[in-house]
């Protein structure tokens, strides 16, 4: 089956390793189609990096781009040391980074505590089977060569997902690199 830019696909969360760092939001570009389908290059070597939010917050847009393997996100350390083995979110890496690098709008302990809320919801309606996955803003994915898969945009809800355990959700594929199409995806 050929992947292409734009395609809406169920995947199992499980199948999805990385995390694109930074992001690079190609979808609904201006660019000539044959452009925007297969994007070249090397934004699809993995890194050996710790990340804990997005690029913008970790240093900028300006860094290389790659494929940070998703054990090393500790947005998704936390929420599975969180849900899995009932360690408080106070006391995870993410959540003390959070209150000293979070982004401006969980820049007080009352937004984090929003945030929280939120997250505790969205686990408990992917737990409970109510969570609508096929939802009009589906989380974007990129595809790589080797088929590694990394989330684009939407990691609250993918690793939410991860961590729930749920088998398949709609993405939406943002870029697929050309190799991966010579790999007869």
């Amino acid at each position: 089956m050929q992947l292409h830019q734009g395609d809406l696909i169920a995947i199992d969360p499980g199948d999805i390793a990385f995390l694109q760092f930074p992001e690079f939001h190609k979808l609904g570009a201006s660019a000539p189609q044959t452009e925007r389908e297969f994007t070249p290059g090397d934004w699809d070597h993995v890194q050996d990096r710790v990340c804990y939010w997005g690029a913008r917050y970790e240093g900028g847009r300006r860094q290389p781009v790659g494929m940070v393997p998703l054990e090393n996100y500790r947005f998704l350390t936390a929420l599975q040391d969180h849900f899995h083995k009932g360690t408080l979110w106070e006391e995870t890496d993410w959540y003390n980074w959070m209150h000293q690098n979070g982004p401006s709008r969980y820049n007080t302990s009352a937004k984090i505590k929003l945030r929280l809320r939120f997250l505790e919801d969205l686990y408990a309606s992917c737990r409970a089977g109510t969570y609508d996955m096929h939802n009009s803003d589906p989380p974007l994915i990129n595809i790589g060569r080797a088929g590694r898969i990394a989330i684009e945009d939407g990691r609250h809800r993918i690793c939410v997902a991860k961590a729930a355990g749920l088998r398949r959700i709609m993405v939406r594929i943002n870029a697929v690199h050309p190799d991966h199409q010579n790999l007869g995806a």
